[in-house]
């Protein structure tokens, strides 16, 4: 879980590994009871990129050769959702996509002191604790 505040700045990263050189990234979002919506996609070799029209000045992404960050500008409450990274590799013929990422940005409207203490709570619980967090 990815914490925000109304107008900062976000990053989500994931991680990945695919035994071609040539791979695309993509970036998708699950908002709470609407459809899977694509964001944008990037080579991880090259200049390549596309992105959904409402996509453009929001978020931005930068793939190297073991992970993709994709960057969100000014969030507000409505960005809260589930964000999936996808990887696809280049040299296949077919659009099977993998995906094993799943990260969830929560923007808060608490004050910044009260989401420190959040975030401090949720160091000292443990790992399974920490996964079950929910944050409205």
């Amino acid at each position: 879980m990815v914490l925000g505040k109304e107008g900062w700045n976000v990053t989500l990263s994931c991680n990945y590994s695919s035994t071609y050189t040539s791979n695309y990234l993509y970036w998708y979002c699950h908002y709470l009871g609407t459809s899977t919506q694509y964001i944008l996609h990037k080579a991880n070799l090259g200049n390549f990129a596309s992105s959904a029209t409402f996509a453009n000045g929001k978020f931005s992404c930068k793939v190297t050769t073991n992970s993709a960050h994709l960057y969100i500008s000014n969030v507000k409450t409505e960005d809260s959702a589930s964000y999936v990274c996808a990887l696809q590799a280049a040299q296949c013929d077919t659009e099977q996509l993998r995906s094993d990422i799943n990260l969830t940005l929560s923007i808060c409207t608490m004050d910044e002191e009260n989401i420190i203490q959040l975030i401090s709570h949720c160091f000292r619980m443990g790992k399974q604790q920490r996964n079950q967090l929910i944050v409205h």
